[in-house]
């Protein structure tokens, strides 16, 4: 037998005693996975209410254009937690892989946690004024920080505690936390919406599932208090191979960057783009573009996810079958032919006849808006939520009980040629609205009405669109924690890792909504937001295609039994 052979034979039988004996691999990753899930509980929740509370930290307007740019603002806060990322994976990498894995990930534990809280007890624009929209953008740079640190550590964690041969089985249970946060934070929110008035949510509801996470976050302390070191590092640190500069070491040499390079472009940013459009980009395109009712939309993409769940697993123990690579060059190759027409089957499924964004006044100022608006007899109407229907309106103004004129939404009717409101005379009455938007079949002096009877969304066609995405973003995400353990060597893992992994997600993934969003704005397509996430998902795949190696047969202890700390991968 070669020596090569004894040596792996030797470090295969270590790793398994100590993943079978040491460890109990289920507590190892029930431990992990709680704290992460958690963790992307907090930073979701967030994005989860910003159809809600998008108005509460900015400016109140009572504009279309206005409302927007709260929207787009709120977007772009949400945003600012993912580009923050790879400082926190940079920062909290090098702790990983000089201090320890487990200290790291208990620290951004409590950093997430105390941050999340602080957003629920944070008071609004109209108490302090721009001091809220401040203080705001600071807590969410905190949770972009410690969620930046967490995803590395928890599928480090996992992986150097599992058998090579079931790696990619086992760190999917990490993968689908992410899923799993979202999925808690859309029932968290709907449980919440449904035993409160609509005033009373937007009061202070919305505040309760910021503070839940107190209570998380204490539970998930405590369970990984318990936990011991992972043996591959406690290994390192034993015999002396542990760096005190990992981040010199990591960026010091060509071969480290063309690793993180190839990562990012080939791995990470696809991965980004597919997860945020398919379970991000998705809800802001139901509730803002589509005029979908936003808690239907929860419901939607909450179905969506429950369906979608199990792949992420099934895929991470295919990978260990046939490898991770081609899994996710194929989920990139769906992403890119079928993103456009899922979308224009989620447009035809919400049956609100959306057309187009803006309206030819706003387009004049060069102002973008979000408004969707739907065409009769080649006259562009408004669409607005009336009775949970996506229906025409036309704006009136009026006089509120102050006797302040304000501009309010009026189901349309078309009359002569011309959208009118449909204002009933407190008179005669001679003009009824009932709850499916029927009115009498003439105005008073005879004059035909034509109202468009608007239809709701078509559900189980919009849960299956959706999921048709989380699918694709299974099949990308499922394999990927296992991918970027064996891509990278133990002794700089957590730094290298960190890098690209947090660069691909949080800035091409993170700022994917509010791109996308404001794209559409700008130009009025429904679909032009799309372009981002095709566009770098192509890229990813010929890098993909022409450089990018397989990683399943990598064995993440051999490195140590040959006394060689660089990874074989490349």
């Amino acid at each position: 037998m070669s020596l090569s052979s004894e040596n792996s034979n030797r470090g295969n039988a270590y790793e398994e005693q100590r993943a079978t004996n040491d460890y109990k691999i289920w507590q190892v990753i029930g431990a992990s996975a709680a704290g992460t899930m958690i963790e992307w509980y907090d930073f979701f929740v967030f994005g989860s209410l910003a159809a809600t509370i998008a108005g509460l930290f900015y400016p109140a307007s009572d504009t279309a254009t206005g409302a927007t740019w709260a929207f787009i603002a709120y977007l772009s806060t949400f945003a600012v937690g993912f580009i923050v990322r790879p400082f926190g994976g940079a920062f909290f990498g090098r702790l990983g892989d000089t201090v320890g894995r487990k200290y790291t990930f208990l620290v951004t534990l409590l950093i997430m946690g105390g941050a999340t809280a602080a957003i629920g007890l944070l008071p609004t624009f109209a108490t302090i004024g721009y001091a809220a929209p401040v203080l705001l953008l600071v807590i969410r740079v905190l949770q972009g920080l410690a969620l930046g640190g967490e995803y590395g550590g928890a599928a480090i964690y996992v992986a150097e505690h599992v058998p090579d041969s079931r790696r990619g089985f086992y760190t999917s249970f990490i993968q689908v936390t992410a899923a799993v946060g979202l999925l808690i934070s859309l029932a968290v929110i709907l449980s919440l919406q449904n035993l409160m008035s609509a005033d009373d949510f937007k009061s202070y509801g919305w505040r309760i599932p910021f503070l839940v996470s107190l209570v998380l976050v204490g539970m998930s302390l405590y369970i990984r208090l318990q936990m011991k070191e992972s043996p591959i590092f406690q290994k390192l640190k034993d015999e002396g191979k542990t760096t005190q500069k990992p981040i010199t070491e990591s960026l010091g040499n060509a071969r480290n960057w063309r690793l993180i390079l190839l990562c990012l472009f080939g791995v990470t940013a696809v991965q980004g783009v597919i997860w945020y459009t398919g379970h991000f980009y998705t809800l802001f395109y139901l509730q803002k573009i589509l005029a979908v009712d936003t808690k239907l939309a929860n419901y939607i993409l909450g179905a969506a996810l429950i369906l979608g769940m199990p792949f992420y697993i099934i895929f991470g123990w295919l990978s260990d079958q046939i490898g991770r690579k081609w899994l996710m060059i194929i989920a990139t190759f769906l992403a890119i032919v079928s993103f456009y027409p899922i979308y224009q089957g989620m447009q035809a499924a919400a049956n609100s006849n959306v057309v187009k964004l803006g309206s030819s006044e706003n387009k004049t100022t060069g102002e973008p808006s979000l408004i969707p608006y739907t065409q009769i007899d080649n006259l562009e109407a408004k669409i607005s939520i009336v009775n949970g229907v996506a229906t025409p309106v036309v704006a009136v103004k009026e006089l509120n009980k102050d006797g302040k004129e304000v501009t309010t939404d009026k189901p349309a009717a078309l009359v002569n040629g011309q959208l009118v409101p449909m204002l009933k005379d407190p008179a005669t009455g001679s003009i009824t609205i009932n709850s499916q938007l029927v009115v009498n079949d003439a105005l008073p002096d005879g004059t035909p009405v034509t109202i468009p009877v608007a239809q709701p969304p078509n559900f189980w066609a919009l849960v299956f669109l959706v999921f048709a995405q989380v699918f694709i973003a299974a099949m990308f995400y499922g394999p990927q924690a296992a991918f970027l353990v064996e891509f990278f060597p133990a002794r700089i893992r957590y730094t290298l890792l960190s890098i690209p992994y947090n660069i691909g997600t949080g800035v091409f993934g993170g700022l994917l909504p509010v791109i996308g969003s404001f794209i559409c704005a700008s130009t009025g397509n429904l679909y032009a937001g799309l372009l981002f996430p095709i566009i770098v998902a192509a890229v990813g795949l010929a890098v993909d295609l022409l450089f990018l190696p397989e990683t399943k047969h990598n064995r993440i202890w051999d490195e140590f039994e040959t006394g060689n700390v660089q990874n074989q991968t490349v």
